[in-house]
């Protein structure tokens, strides 16, 4: 698994990157090292930039026992028997499987699904590009992203935005909830704005300043009818 200089030019990495690259490595290097290094040099954007492009690879990373590491970083799929506190950040190219919960003093980056059996606990944002399952609580200091569904047994809550296509969950906290599909939970709870493209159930309550709703909402079984906002911002919800 190897970083070269005409990769980079071949996926239009700017020259800052390629001189970066050149600099530390000349023509070629280990993914991994070059990871490191990117986090290291305070350049995380760039990392990620380069995960999102690489891709993930069949390589799987098991772990029987609970892990304590500064960064873990791995190009393909991760599997942890046990709990998993990481000092700093986890950038997983493939899917990130847990036994036990996820303590995280900085950034979530998954290239693939996300599955937990415990808690997951992240003071930076968590951003996967699929699904998140996790059987207890899910907590981000900042934002929640997944590009597929989120499936939450217990509670989850972002101290920004929480942003998927669908997301079903026991209690949803946030600052915006944004979701292009359709919302179940027990209670919503939103300091801002809820978008929503098609339809939000919950049994108990709703709480936000205001709502966008490209479907229905029902509350406690009754169904109200409602939808807010331009055809255009309804469009792009519900695409």
């Amino acid at each position: 698994m190897q970083i070269t200089r005409e990769w980079l030019k071949d996926k239009n990495a700017g020259f800052q990157i390629i001189d970066w690259f050149n600099l530390n490595f000349g023509t070629i290097g280990g993914y991994i090292e070059v990871i490191h290094k990117l986090l290291t040099d305070n350049k995380k954007s760039w990392a990620i930039w380069i995960l999102n492009r690489y891709g993930p690879v069949d390589d799987i990373l098991e772990i029987k026992d609970d892990l304590t590491v500064d960064n873990l970083i791995f190009p393909g799929t991760v599997k942890i028997k046990g709990s998993m506190h990481i000092i700093d950040n986890v950038i997983v190219g493939g899917c990130l499987v847990i036994d036990g919960s996820i303590n995280i003093c900085g950034d979530v980056l998954v290239n693939d699904t996300l599955k937990v059996k415990g808690n997951i606990k992240a003071t930076g944002p968590i951003n996967v590009h699929n699904d998140i399952e996790v059987d207890g609580n899910i907590k981000s200091d900042f934002f929640i992203v997944s590009t597929g569904s989120i499936k939450i047994n217990g509670d989850i809550e972002a101290g920004t935005t929480i942003n998927s296509k669908d997301i079903k969950a026991y209690t949803i906290k946030s600052r915006n909830l944004e979701i292009s599909g359709s919302v179940i939970a027990n209670s919503v709870i939103v300091q801002e704005f809820i978008y929503v493209g098609k339809n939000i159930e919950v049994k108990d309550f709703i709480r936000a300043d205001g709502y966008e709703i490209g479907g229905s909402i029902v509350i406690g079984g009754k169904h109200f009818n409602y939808c807010y906002g331009t055809p255009e911002r309804r469009k792009r919800l519900q695409a």
